[in-house]
C-alpha cells in the first residue's frame, strides 16, 4: 500500500493528544514518532501500542492518521463490564453464563457486560511470533450475544454481511484492534492479525471465501462511525464498505 509520510509536525499534533503537557516540537520525523510511540506504549500498553503505531503510520493522510489515534483511543480498550483489564499475570475473571432465549434477555444480558468467554478474554495474552493467531472456542447462545455485546460499534466493531446472516451465525472486524470474530451455532473463532496488512488480506480472503460459496459478496458495515470507515479505506477495503 503506497502511503505518503507524516511530517514532525503532524506526528507532534498525534502526540499532543496523548500528553497533558505541551510537548516540544521535534526536529525530525523520526524524534516525532520516537516520542509519539513512547506516549502511546504509556497511555495503552507496549503490546497494543506496538500495532496502534504502525496502523497510525502507514494512513495515506493526516486526517486518516487522526481517525486511528481516535478509533484506538476512543474503541481500541472496551471493558463494559467496568472492571480491570487482565494482562498476561493475571487470571481473568469468569464470566456469567449466557442467557439463551428470546432476542431482548440477550441483548439486556449482553449488556450488562455478562459475555461468554472468548470476547471477555481477549486482553488476557498476547499476539505472539509471526502469522495470524486463532482461538476457537464453544459458547452456546446467538449472535445476538455479540451484536449488542463486545462487537457492538460503540467498541469499534464493525458488523461483516454476507447471505450467511442469521441468528447462529455473524462476523465481525475490529480494524484498531486487527480482530475479526465469527459466531457459528456456538462455535466461535478468534483472528488476531500481527500486522494491518494481514488483517486486510483475511477480509479480502472472506470475501473471496464467500463469492465462491453463493454466499458473498462481504460487505463491510462501519455503521455512522466515520472514524471507523476512514481506518477501513485506509487499508484499502473501499470497495468492501457498505
Amino acid at each position: 500500500m503506497k502511503t505518503k509520510a507524516l511530517t514532525a509536525a503532524q506526528i507532534d499534533t498525534l502526540a499532543q493528544r496523548l500528553s497533558d503537557t505541551p510537548i516540544e516540537p521535534a526536529t525530525s520525523a523520526k524524534k516525532a514518532g520516537d516520542n509519539f510511540a513512547r506516549l502511546l506504549a504509556a497511555r495503552i500498553g507496549a503490546e497494543r501500542a506496538a500495532l496502534a503505531f504502525t496502523s497510525i503510520m502507514i494512513a495515506e493522510t493526516f486526517d486518516q492518521a487522526e481517525a486511528r489515534l481516535t478509533l484506538v483511543l476512543d474503541y481500541g480498550n472496551p471493558d463494559p463490564s467496568g472492571e480491570p483489564i487482565t494482562t498476561a499475570e493475571e487470571e481473568p475473571k469468569a464470566a456469567p453464563a449466557p442467557v439463551v432465549g428470546k432476542r431482548k434477555a440477550i441483548r439486556d444480558q449482553a449488556e450488562s457486560g455478562a459475555l461468554p468467554r472468548p470476547l471477555r478474554d481477549l486482553h488476557h495474552g498476547a499476539i505472539g511470533g509471526d502469522g495470524m493467531k486463532i482461538t476457537r472456542e464453544f459458547s452456546p447462545g446467538d449472535r445476538y450475544t455479540y451484536d449488542f455485546g463486545l462487537c457492538s460499534y460503540k467498541n469499534g466493531w464493525a458488523q461483516v454481511d454476507t447471505a450467511q446472516e442469521e441468528s447462529y451465525f455473524g462476523t465481525w472486524a475490529n480494524p484498531a484492534r486487527l480482530l475479526i470474530f465469527n459466531y457459528r451455532e456456538g462455535d466461535t473463532t478468534l483472528r488476531e492479525a500481527a500486522s494491518p496488512e494481514e488483517f486486510a488480506a483475511e477480509l479480502r480472503e472472506i470475501d473471496a471465501w464467500n463469492r465462491a460459496q453463493g454466499y458473498g459478496p462481504a460487505k463491510i458495515d462501519p455503521g455512522y462511525d466515520t472514524a471507523m470507515k476512514v481506518v477501513f479505506e485506509g487499508l484499502g477495503l473501499v470497495d468492501l464498505l457498505h
